[in-house]
């Protein structure tokens, strides 16, 4: 990431990974990782802060970019959990954790595969580690069983040395809950299964993978407004947009075509004073020039606008 020239300006104290990525933040999807974030959040409170966009009863299809286009009738993304959202945290890492409502809802393994790659893409653009949990067993049908075991397969090869192996601990040979892990309705885990899951998160060394190489640097504080060009540029399908703010301001960043028209609003709401990265993903955009306008409000008032061109080529 470009570094902001160094003169005249306030410092507070950050954080900084080796890859880049701004801030000390770890977002997690799905309620049962709420669990695991508990309990890395109490081991590691004094440096983590820990996220969680988890939601009961979501599918992949939630967890899609904000300007995915589901299928007819099908889910839809969920600006305020979804990995959009996640992008807006600047996290150190990602973990997802999708156990069993895309096989309750029969979805094929290609649909699970598609969105899993199309989320977890994003994150990687934007420089970003996931990690990824395998689906966990059920007492479901035969049918919906093998489904899961087969997107277990899947997420691990997929995903090789983040992926981490939830479902075999946790399962009899026929895909079905162990008895001592069972809550006792055949879909969710009790408390012990929901352990096996907290500890093959630490076996993965999710934690160590921040803590090594971290230097604890300074971030500078800007002393004026500024948007900078977008990077890279032209782009096929995603760009890093990034500004700065002097102070607290609500920020509105928007996306517009040729022609005047809106095509997305990829920030808006209060943010604190510092530089601030936001990668857009165009995936579902036409080729063209585009235009992204960076408005600031402090007390009710605009104190700066401003806009840039990019270019996207498909």
């Amino acid at each position: 990431m470009p570094e902001p020239a160094v003169s005249h300006r306030r410092t507070v104290p950050t954080h900084r990974n080796t890859n880049g990525v701004e801030g000390n933040n770890l977002l997690v999807f799905n309620e049962i990782m709420s669990a695991v974030a508990s309990g890395l959040r109490q081991a590691q409170a004094s440096v983590l802060n820990i996220n969680s966009l988890a939601v009961g009863g979501y599918t992949s299809y939630n967890n899609m970019s904000s300007d995915f286009t589901p299928p007819v009738g099908g889910p839809s993304p969920q600006p305020e959990h979804n990995i959009t959202k996640a992008l807006t945290y600047k996290p150190w890492g990602i973990i997802i954790n999708l156990p069993s409502n895309d096989a309750s809802g029969n979805y094929t393994i290609d649909e699970q595969v598609f969105n899993m790659k199309s989320v977890t893409q994003m994150a990687t653009d934007a420089e970003i580690p996931v990690w990824v949990t395998t689906t966990q067993p059920r007492n479901f049908s035969e049918t919906q069983r093998e489904n899961l075991m087969a997107m277990r397969d899947s997420i691990l090869s997929i995903y090789g040395d983040h992926a981490i192996n939830v479902f075999d601990p946790l399962a009899y040979e026929d895909g079905t809950i162990k008895g001592v892990y069972n809550s006792g309705d055949g879909v969710h885990l009790n408390n012990a299964g929901h352990k096996v899951i907290f500890e093959k998160v630490v076996e993965a060394e999710v934690w160590e993978s921040f803590t090594t190489g971290i230097n604890h640097e300074v971030q500078e504080i800007p002393t004026s407004f500024a948007l900078s060009s977008n990077y890279p540029n032209p782009f096929n399908p995603g760009t890093n947009i990034e500004y700065d703010l002097p102070q607290n301001a609500n920020v509105k960043l928007v996306i517009y075509d040729l022609l005047g028209r809106e095509i997305a609003t990829i920030q808006s709401g209060m943010q604190q004073a510092g530089r601030h990265r936001i990668f857009w993903n165009a995936t579902n955009v036409s080729s063209g020039m585009y235009f992204y306008y960076l408005t600031a409000y402090v007390s009710g008032q605009v104190v700066y606008r401003q806009s840039q061109k990019m270019m996207l080529v498909k």
